[in-house]
């Protein structure tokens, strides 16, 4: 009985390495709109995330408010940092404010993972959550000099439209960049400024309008 319920375990870490869709809706606990928990069973505009960066490493996002995509990256990261050893990512906010808010994101998923899922932390307070598989994850803002010194494989920069400098910060923030590295840039509009420009630009990022 013990050996078929090991067994059983083995084969559904495996799925969920492998499925993030299905890992997400049994496993990731979040907060909804209305504050109560729940399951990140996908929406539409999720899928849409999901489907991009399965075939773009860099992908760039216009987005409504309330559609939860800073919520699903932040399960998706997860979801690397958790079955890919050694993974380093980095997500860099508008203000200090978001920046509490989203590291929240990413310790109420961790806490609510059940015990097989959950690989121990070595660091889990502030703004960063390290595991003892190697993976970590830093949350800061666009004026930190905190992410200088590491090389990450997954980048989030959220509202970047509100970014002072953007320019500088992108140029900065790219620099510690692996080579394959996933990078999300995703943002509500700010008027006419430099994301607008990039927007409108060829920078090499797929675009997603939600």
């Amino acid at each position: 009985m013990i050996e078929t319920s090991k067994k059983r375990i083995k084969s559904e870490i495996l799925r969920c390495a492998k499925d993030f869709p299905h890992f997400a809706r049994n496993y990731l606990k979040i907060v909804d709109i209305n504050g109560s928990d729940a399951y990140l069973d996908l929406n539409r505009s999720q899928k849409m995330i999901l489907r991009s960066l399965e075939t773009n490493n860099n992908l760039m996002i216009l987005k409504a408010r309330k559609l939860g995509s800073t919520t699903f990256v932040a399960g998706y990261f997860l979801w690397r940092a958790l079955f890919k050893k050694n993974t380093s990512i980095a997500v860099v906010a508008h203000t200090d404010e978001a920046s509490r808010a989203i590291f929240t994101i990413y310790q109420h998923l961790y806490k609510n993972l059940p015990s097989e899922m959950r690989i121990s932390a070595t660091k889990s307070r502030q703004n960063e959550l390290a595991l003892k598989s190697g993976s970590m994850i830093k949350v800061g803002t666009a004026s930190s000099e905190s992410f200088r010194g590491q090389t990450y494989q997954y980048i989030h920069a959220s509202e970047y439209a509100f970014w002072p400098s953007l320019d500088k910060t992108i140029m900065g923030l790219f620099g510690t960049a692996d080579a394959n590295a996933t990078i999300i840039l995703e943002s509500t509009a700010n008027g006419l400024n430099e994301a607008y420009e990039m927007w409108k630009g060829e920078s090499g990022f797929k675009k997603l309008f939600l």
